[in-house]
């Protein structure tokens, strides 16, 4: 598969994502999920990540406009970035979102998130989209500090009431 973009400097290169690169992008998708859900959840999760699974792929394989990347480093697999188009919330205006970022660990702290992030926003204008939202759970503190520093506020919250 061709290279969309590459960062040099790191050996990184970022493809179109192909079929036998699912499994990958699975991976990525449950530890993100993971790290954004409490202790709980986290216990909890060989109960529902078998439906998030199935959620998952339908969302990928029904969505006209998603897009997704898988970041190589050399003949190695090591980040993910799924993308789509969509509408806002509120305004029903067509928006870019972020569905999915992965990094691996080795290659966390080196700017490679902000790369991709780059790129995202790169996407969605080349989409002639003029925003991009994403979604952050609330445990996951670090990536929301990141997405800060990365110029993303809040625009609205989820918020939740167990009632079993």
């Amino acid at each position: 598969m061709e290279c969309v973009r590459e960062l040099p400097a790191l050996g990184l290169r970022l493809k179109r994502m192909e079929d036998s690169d699912i499994a990958y992008a699975m991976e990525c998708i449950e530890e993100a999920v993971l790290r954004s859900v409490g202790e709980e959840e986290r216990r909890g999760s060989e109960d529902w990540l078998p439906k998030l699974r199935v959620s998952v792929a339908a969302i990928y394989d029904g969505h006209e406009g998603n897009e997704a990347f898988v970041l190589w480093e050399g003949k190695r697999r090591a980040g993910f970035l799924w993308l789509g188009m969509g509408s806002d919330q509120f305004t029903c205006a067509p928006t870019g979102y972020l569905y999915g970022i992965y990094v691996d660990e080795g290659l966390r702290g080196k700017g490679v998130a902000r790369w991709l992030m780059a790129f995202a926003e790169d996407w969605c204008v080349d989409n002639g989209l003029d925003r991009l939202c994403l979604n952050v759970g609330s445990q996951n503190t670090e990536a929301e500090k990141a997405y800060r520093r990365l110029g993303f506020a809040p625009r609205s919250s989820i918020l939740e009431k167990r009632l079993r």
